[in-house]
């Protein structure tokens, strides 16, 4: 199975410039000309120019529409082509930031979010002590304008949720995915996310339609779904855990616990849940936290821990303390997963325990045991459905019989990324002191990017060669001026092939 994957890379936008939708839609009826295996839509891009520029005020509902109509052609001109698409619930973002989303944010959006947990608490009738004056105070301070425009931003996206459920009943789409972006327990999108499970299971859509937490991971699930329509079966799963508790641990940025979570991950991948020896074609290893939690470079950066402060210290290791606990053993993990590749037995890993980054100690630990070359799968970076969606795809990919080279670049590649780069070199970039006061989505001074850029890239190639990891970067960039995400070129190291 070597598949080529085509992607309108030209044609995409870049935070909040938004793709030309148009040309998106003229690519993809192009294409389908070419007698492709199937096609994975992002609804958010063909409708709105991309997710983030989905969250902007001013949006056109009826271009929106309009754009999604060319499914329709796509499913008339060629009724064989498998087509499975994703629409993403708007989130809810919880901080004072509006590098992704509108500009108020930068002084409302902690209000935002706490106003709509309150409102969703309210209907419920699941107010605590002193919350409804809280509420009071949050609907008084937030500028009537400012909520307004957030109700129209949600209204907008939510019809093109319930479009895309149109699409799947009129037998246009054969799978959809209405992905959580961020979420929590409480919220004005948590609201919209049951309607729309009210009105899947209504329609009775619900073996063609998933409704989880996700977002960014999506599209690489929805692949490895489509390989299992055209391979023509679906791998058999079975899981182990870091920690016993950790199928019970509610993550930081989804609604329900690990164990659901993986469930969910393993159906949107086309895959079955099954117990061990029941004909287990992948394990797959998660690395859960005993209680929360942390945060991806925490251990890192207190392993270095002279060149932080005394109050520095008190808070990484206050938030390292959740993660850790008698029920998780990472030298058990790493025995357990070391003798399923000696057996021959296909692994992929799910490094869940963090946050925004992987598990240093587990994984320097893999790397010395020399088991990180030998992965079918691995994620660890962003929130947990980022990490396990990645896991679970790759994995599932390997399980169907995917070219074995290009396989194991693609493990490198978020090897790479998830922990050298977002659990080792982001750290030591923000413990910078002309870094430090960016954060994580804090914007590079223009005239400082090369210089940062090729910092980064020195940084994750000098632990390629310290781990044993026989890959090499040729480029490094930050695509949108800030250390949380990167662009990078990966091969071989020594140009072998």
């Amino acid at each position: 199975m070597g598949w080529a994957v085509s992607i309108p890379t030209a044609l995409l936008g870049s935070r909040k410039k938004r793709a030309d939708s148009r040309a998106v839609a003229d690519w993809l009826l192009e294409q389908a000309g070419t007698r492709p295996l199937g096609a994975v839509v992002s609804l958010d891009t063909l409708a709105w120019g991309g997710l983030i520029p989905s969250r902007q005020p001013g949006n056109s509902l009826p271009e929106a529409l309009g754009h999604l109509e060319t499914l329709r052609q796509l499913k008339r001109d060629h009724p064989d082509l498998r087509l499975l698409a994703f629409s993403s619930i708007q989130r809810v973002s919880r901080d004072d930031d509006d590098g992704e989303e509108p500009d108020y944010y930068r002084l409302h959006g902690r209000a935002i979010f706490r106003r709509s947990a309150l409102e969703h608490r309210a209907a419920a009738g699941a107010l605590q002590a002193g919350e409804a004056e809280e509420l009071e105070r949050l609907r008084r301070q937030i500028p009537a304008e400012v909520w307004a425009d957030q109700l129209a931003i949600r209204q907008r996206t939510a019809a093109v949720n319930l479009a895309a459920l149109d699409l799947v009943q009129d037998g246009v789409l054969d799978a959809l995915v209405l992905n959580q972006d961020d979420t929590t327990e409480w919220g004005l999108n948590v609201m919209h996310r049951r309607r729309l499970e009210r009105e899947v299971a209504h329609r009775r859509l619900g073996e063609r339609v998933l409704v989880y937490p996700g977002a960014d991971e999506v599209a690489q699930a929805l692949i490895a779904r489509l390989a299992t329509q055209v391979v023509g079966r679906r791998p058999r799963v079975s899981t182990f855990w870091s920690a016993r508790r950790g199928p019970e641990v509610v993550t930081a940025y989804e609604d329900r616990p690990l164990a659901d979570l993986v469930g969910v991950h393993l159906a949107a991948a086309g895959a079955v849940q099954v117990p061990s020896g029941a004909g287990t074609e992948l394990w797959l290893g998660v690395n859960a936290p005993s209680r929360a939690q942390g945060q991806g470079g925490a251990a890192f950066a207190l392993a270095g821990s002279h060149t932080l402060s005394a109050q520095e210290v008190e808070w990484l290791e206050a938030g390292e303390a959740p993660v850790t606990g008698l029920d998780r053993s990472l030298t058990a993990f790493r025995a357990t997963l070391g003798a399923l590749l000696d057996s021959g037995a296909r692994v992929s890993l799910a490094d869940v325990a963090h946050v925004n980054g992987a598990d240093d100690e587990l994984m320097s630990g893999l790397a010395a045991d020399g088991a990180l070359p030998r992965l079918a799968g691995y994620g660890g970076w962003n929130t947990a459905g980022n990490a396990l969606g990645s896991a679970v795809a790759l994995g599932c990919l390997a399980a169907l019989g995917a070219a074995s080279r290009p396989l194991e670049l693609a493990v490198a590649a978020r090897i790479v990324d998830d922990w050298l780069y977002q659990a080792r070199t982001r750290t030591r970039l923000l413990l910078r002191p002309d870094l430090k006061p960016l954060g994580l989505g804090g914007f590079v001074p223009a005239a400082r990017i090369g210089e940062v850029e090729g910092a980064a890239r020195e940084m994750v190639n000098a632990d390629l060669r310290a781990h044993g990891l026989a890959y090499e970067l040729t480029r490094l960039s930050f695509p949108w001026q800030r250390v949380f995400e990167i662009d990078y070129d990966l091969r071989p190291a020594g140009g072998r092939a």
